[in-house]
């Protein structure tokens, strides 16, 4: 399955902060290295406009508006394990999918699928 993953510029900041919690700094960075190997970067002047539109719409915190503006400016799907950034996403008008939902993730299964 050769499925395409985009995500904002903001990934790598955010990867590493999350990441350097559990593993030492030298490791956060080779994880994060390999995970941005596969994943194609949306840089910030391409998005900000949106983001800035979907954060007066929504509310919704600023990495969030990031993400949805990813997805909308792509017209692609979000997925997500945060119900609060799935609901904004609806409200903009995205495609968003909720990962621990039993639904939507049987519904991403058929995707990938497909």
């Amino acid at each position: 399955m050769d499925i395409p993953v985009y995500a904002p510029f903001i990934v790598e900041v955010e990867m590493r902060g999350v990441i350097v919690r559990r593993v030492p700094p030298e490791q956060a960075v080779e994880m994060v290295e390999a995970v941005l190997a596969s994943v194609n970067i949306v840089k910030e002047h391409t998005i900000h406009d949106k983001a800035s539109e979907i954060a007066l719409l929504t509310g919704c915190r600023a990495i969030d508006a990031y993400y949805i503006a990813t997805a909308k400016q792509l017209d692609a799907a979000l997925i997500t394990s945060d119900k609060i950034m799935r609901n904004n996403a609806l409200k903009a008008r995205v495609n968003a999918y909720y990962l621990p939902d039993n639904k939507d993730y049987e519904i991403l299964l058929k995707l990938a699928r497909s």
